[in-house]
Order: structure tokens, then sequence, then C-alpha cells
């Protein structure tokens, strides 16, 4: 938790909102420093936070029975809640994630469709953290 101390929440308070991004992207994981940075952020910013499910997280924080895996467990649990968009590795991997958490999961793969020229403008630029 050295990260998480009260001059590191007002520094990177400070620069959220000097930036004011639009999305916070972030792997949704379980480990509390990043998912006590993502609900200050999330409460302390206007921006929406999207996260995404690499991996089975969820799996991993259930196959050990100790006390770091139960709190990374509930972790998750909050952040997914927390989000305003959830993405998962696979379509498999966001049928079970809804089925855990009660949520919307999209797949997000790699790659693009490029049988349609791209547009020349898409949109306006958005800022991300």
């Amino acid at each position: 938790m050295v990260f998480w101390k009260k001059n590191a929440k007002l520094q990177i308070g400070n620069y959220v909102k000097e930036y004011d991004p639009d999305i916070i992207f972030s792997f949704a994981i379980g480990a509390n420093p990043v998912a006590l940075m993502l609900q200050y952020l999330k409460e302390h910013s206007r921006a929406k936070l999207v996260l995404y499910v690499a991996d089975d997280v969820h799996a991993h924080y259930s196959i050990k029975r100790n006390a770091i895996s139960k709190r990374r467990k509930k972790n998750l649990s909050n952040i997914i809640n927390t989000a305003d968009l959830l993405y998962t590795a696979s379509q498999e991997m966001a049928e079970k994630y809804a089925r855990l958490y009660g949520r919307t999961f999209y797949p997000l793969y790699k790659g693009c469709d490029l049988q349609q020229p791209p547009k020349a403008t898409v949109n306006q630029p958005i800022k991300l953290v």
C-alpha cells in the first residue's frame, strides 16, 4: 500500500483534474493499489471507466483460498460494479463474467475489417488515462 499514501492520492487526483480525461481505461484486476486508484479516479473525475478483462482473474482469485485472494476478488467485484463499460478477451469470457457479475461484457478483439476504405475523419479526439 506504499503507492496509495495521501501524497500519491493528491498527486494523481491533481493530475486527473488538470488533464480532465474523457475515459479511464484499465485492465480489470483486483490488486489493492490498482483497484483503489480506479475507484478514487471514478469518484473524483467525470471520466467514464472502461475495464478490460484480459485473463480470467476471477478464476485465479477463486483457486487460492487466502486473505489476499479474497481481498482481490472483492476489489475486482467493486471495480466491475463501478465501471461504465466492460470488455473481455473473448465471447466465452464475456458470457462467464456476465453470469458472475450480472453486468453486460463485450468481447474486444484485436484486428479490423478493411473491406471498406477507412473514413477520412472519424471523431473528435478524446483524452485517455
